[in-house]
């Protein structure tokens, strides 16, 4: 039987691993809008 500690642990695993999927993809993200950004300011 798991006790806390361990579900909080694995949940912060979890939390690190979807950062590292999902931090690349918005820097990317914003990255492409501000390049667009000019665009609508004009």
């Amino acid at each position: 039987m798991k006790n806390y500690k361990d579900y909080q642990f694995e949940g912060c695993k979890l939390l690190q691993i979807a950062l590292q999927y999902t931090l690349p993809r918005m820097k990317q993200a914003t990255n492409e809008v501000s390049e667009d950004l000019p665009l609508f300011i004009e």
